[in-house]
């Protein structure tokens, strides 16, 4: 069978199509959360999730067809029904703005439809689905991490815009493709531990969010006694005079000011403020940790390039300037003189290696410069120095130093 239309080595292809159909599948399921729709709303999405998957392994003139093929049918169903995929998005606006009012967070005026059927939210979905996809196919062809922040930050604002939050398994699943999008490539232990822990503190925060304040509570009860007993007394006045003994033991309530009959309500942003800081709060950990290491991995393979190579030529040359660099950041000014004029300072600054670097020079120059071959001993030996050197240079060097060489400058 000829595929010819795929990668055939898609280095970062499979990432990049599992990002991006994880990133629609948990911002879609975020958004039906938000706006309460049921299994029903899976079917039309199911064409996006087909396109976000497909355009991050196809080769780049068919990518690009098949994006302007995929946009082009999805603003043709829109032209097709344009009054039920109108109604359809207003339909949706209305029920956040629904789920938001039933939340206690803000007021909003709804959008005037012509039918209030929640089936012609299936003829938004389609289309929404078919170019959510493909943009989000498209950047992940790219890079993973901008797909993630772009959406994170978008589905942020919305729930703090609205003050409201989808389910917590979904918001579990959205933390997930958010790091699986973020980490490229093989994610050790170590390189996944800061953002997992960081995405459960914020998920068991959100979980147990702390409900109506106690005092506020208790003043509430002490209000509706006290005027539950102003109506008592008309009927029984001994049983109004005991019972205000006791009401007056209660803390003190302050009411507060009476409001116009159309005046909206106070609304605190309170809680909109804390949700929307642990979020965000969460994609910052998401991310930087992400970024750190791609950036400290893509600094280690230029410092070590060809160190590791087959041709021992070119790897002798390689770890010779490797060693330098560890020299340097022990102390050594090579204060721009040759590598065979370095001998009395690196005998000074490192005894352990005044006999054996004179040798290594030489042979760095012949590996780099003659066409004369290096053997296996030679090869053996310039990686006794490069390790010898890294150990002399890190016995020189305080801890501070030593975690910036190798974290920072990536040694």
């Amino acid at each position: 069978m000829n595929l010819t239309f795929l990668s055939p080595a898609p280095r970062g292809g499979w990432h990049a199509m599992l990002s991006a159909l994880g990133l629609y599948a948990a911002a879609f399921g975020c958004l039906c959360s938000l706006g309460g729709l049921g299994p029903g709303a899976i079917w039309p999405l199911l064409a996006g999730a087909a396109a976000a998957a497909a355009l991050p392994v196809l080769k780049k003139p068919w990518a690009g067809w098949a994006a302007l093929g995929l946009a082009a049918l999805g603003l043709v169903c829109c032209a097709a029904f344009p009054r039920r995929s109108l109604d359809g998005l207003l339909l949706y606006c209305n029920r956040l703005f629904a789920a938001s009012e039933a939340n206690g967070a803000y007021l909003y005026d709804r959008f005037a439809v012509t039918s209030t059927d929640p089936g012609r939210m299936l003829y938004t979905l389609l289309p929404v689905g078919l170019l959510a996809g493909t943009a989000l196919g498209l950047i992940c062809r790219k890079t993973c991490a901008l797909a993630a922040a772009l959406l994170g930050l978008s589905l942020t604002g919305l729930m703090a815009w609205l003050g409201l939050l989808p389910q917590l398994w979904w918001l579990a699943v959205l933390a997930a493709a958010l790091l699986f999008a973020l980490l490229r490539g093989a994610a050790t232990g170590w390189k996944l531990a800061l953002p997992l822990a960081a995405a459960g503190l914020v998920l068991l925060a959100l979980r147990w969010l702390p409900g109506p304040s106690p005092a506020l509570t208790q003043w509430s009860e002490a209000a509706r006694d006290r005027l539950a007993l102003q109506t008592v007394a008309y009927a029984d006045r001994e049983t109004y005079e005991a019972r205000r003994a006791e009401a007056q033991k209660l803390p003190d309530f302050t009411p507060r000011p009476a409001k116009a009959p159309n005046e909206a309500p106070s609304l605190s942003l309170k809680r909109p403020a804390i949700i929307t800081a642990a979020i965000l709060l969460s994609l910052v950990l998401l991310f930087v940790p992400a970024w750190w290491a791609d950036r400290l991995k893509r600094r280690r393979e230029q410092n070590r390039l060809g160190l590791f190579d087959p041709d021992r030529k070119t790897a002798a040359a390689a770890g010779f300037v490797y060693a330098l660099r560890w020299l340097k950041h022990g102390g050594l000014d090579p204060d721009n003189r040759p590598y065979a004029a370095l001998s009395p300072a690196v005998a000074e600054r490192y005894p352990t290696l005044a006999g054996i670097y004179p040798a290594m020079t030489a042979l760095f120059y012949r590996a780099a410069y003659s066409p004369h071959p290096v053997d296996e001993d030679e090869a053996a030996a310039m990686a006794s120095f490069v390790h010898a050197a890294q150990q002399a240079a890190e016995a020189k060097m305080s801890r501070r130093a030593r975690l910036h060489a190798r974290y920072v400058e990536g040694l």
